[in-house]
């Protein structure tokens, strides 16, 4: 009979289901903002990755347009093949001298607009000048 009263008068205690249950609680609440940072974190990189690989298609496009030896005014459109689309204006550029004579230069202002299609993400706006000298 003595070891079923010290069995009931133990001084060991464990947790209680109440203890138990908030312990959980704290735990998924903590879960849970991890998750959402980490989702965040993901999403964030996703955007980063697609805003780099569309300044890259823009400067890409930019130096295919500087090789180009045959330049006219006006705007011109298209598609890549990666969905990306683009719109380049071309407007004429003459610099002149401080004495307001024309330069032995001549150019185009090029304005190129990249954006993605059918998908989240900014556009990229890139402007260069294209020089070349004049034919005398």
């Amino acid at each position: 009979m003595d070891e079923l009263a010290s069995m009931t008068d133990s001084t060991e205690r464990g947790f209680t289901l109440l203890e138990v249950l908030v312990a959980l609680v704290i735990l998924a609440a903590g879960l849970a903002a991890f998750y959402q940072t980490f989702g965040t974190g993901l999403m964030a990189e996703t955007v980063a990755e697609q805003e780099r690989r569309t300044t890259e298609a823009a400067r890409n496009l930019l130096a295919e347009l500087r090789g180009s030896r045959v330049l006219h005014d006006g705007v011109t459109s298209g598609e890549r093949p990666d969905g990306l689309r683009w719109a380049l204006r071309l407007d004429p550029f003459v610099p002149f001298a401080a004495d307001d004579h024309p330069l032995p230069i001549a150019g185009y202002l090029a304005t190129l607009e990249v954006s993605p299609a059918g998908r989240r993400g900014r556009s990229v706006r890139l402007q260069t000048l294209i020089l070349s000298t004049l034919e005398q």
